[in-house]
C-alpha cells in the first residue's frame, strides 16, 4: 500500500523540478529596419568594399560596392553589374576589373555587384537581392533616380533583360553588354520605380 504523504511529497519535487525549467526564449525575428540600419552601416567611403548584408529569412547577400566620391548635394548614377554564370564561387561578385570598372570610370557611378549564388538571376532570390539592393541604394545613398542601370556580360547580360522586362516591381534600366564592352557609350532607358520591398512569400 502506498504512502499518502510520500506520494505527495514525490508530487511536490517533481512540480518543483519541472517548474524551475528555463523556457528558452523565442529568437527575435529580423525586420526590414534591422535591414535598413545595417545597409546604411555598409562602408561607401570612396573605392572598393566587399561587403555582406543579411535580408529577412536567414538570407545572406554578398556584393561588391565601388563607390565614387560625392560632393555636398550631389547625386550619382547607379550601376548594378551582374557576373555571367560562376558555379556558385564566392567571389564571383569581385569579377570587376575586367570591364564594368574601366569602361565605366568616366561615368563616376555607385556601383553594386551582387553575387548569385548557385541561382539564375531570374530566380526568386535574386530577383529579391537585385531589387532590394536598389531600393536601398536609392533611398539612403545619393542616387539619381533618372540614371539606374543594370548590365552585365554573358550570364549577366540575360539577367539584365530579365531585370527590365519582368512584369514584377521593375525599375531598372538595361543596357546591352555588347555595346558597353566595344563601345563604352552609356545609355538610359526609362526606369519605372517600385514602391516597395520584395519579399520571398512564406
Amino acid at each position: 500500500m502506498r504512502n499518502p504523504a510520500k506520494t505527495l511529497l514525490l508530487s511536490i519535487l517533481m512540480l518543483s523540478v519541472l517548474g524551475c525549467k528555463k523556457e528558452t526564449p523565442a529568437p527575435v525575428e529580423r525586420t526590414l529596419t534591422d535591414v535598413e540600419n545595417d545597409f546604411q552601416a555598409l562602408d561607401r567611403t570612396p573605392g572598393t568594399h566587399d561587403v555582406q548584408l543579411e535580408f529577412l529569412y536567414g538570407h545572406l547577400w554578398n556584393f561588391r560596392i565601388i563607390a565614387p566620391t560625392v560632393g555636398a548635394g550631389e547625386k550619382k548614377p547607379l550601376v548594378i553589374h551582374l557576373h555571367g554564370a560562376s558555379g556558385g564561387d564566392p567571389d564571383a561578385h569581385k569579377a570587376t576589373a575586367c570591364y564594368a570598372e574601366p569602361g565605366l570610370q568616366g561615368l563616376d557611378a555607385f556601383i553594386i555587384s551582387p553575387n548569385g549564388g548557385i541561382n539564375q538571376w531570374y530566380d526568386l532570390p535574386n530577383q529579391e537581392q537585385v531589387i532590394n539592393l536598389v531600393l536601398l541604394a536609392k533611398r539612403f545613398w545619393p542616387i539619381d533616380p533618372n540614371k539606374i542601370v543594370v548590365m552585365g556580360y554573358s550570364n549577366g547580360g540575360n539577367g539584365s533583360l530579365v531585370f527590365w522586362g519582368n512584369p514584377t516591381p521593375t525599375f531598372l534600366c538595361c543596357h546591352t553588354p555588347r555595346e558597353f564592352l566595344f563601345h563604352h557609350q552609356h545609355e538610359w532607358l526609362r526606369a519605372r520605380n517600385a514602391q516597395a520591398y520584395v519579399r520571398d512569400p512564406r
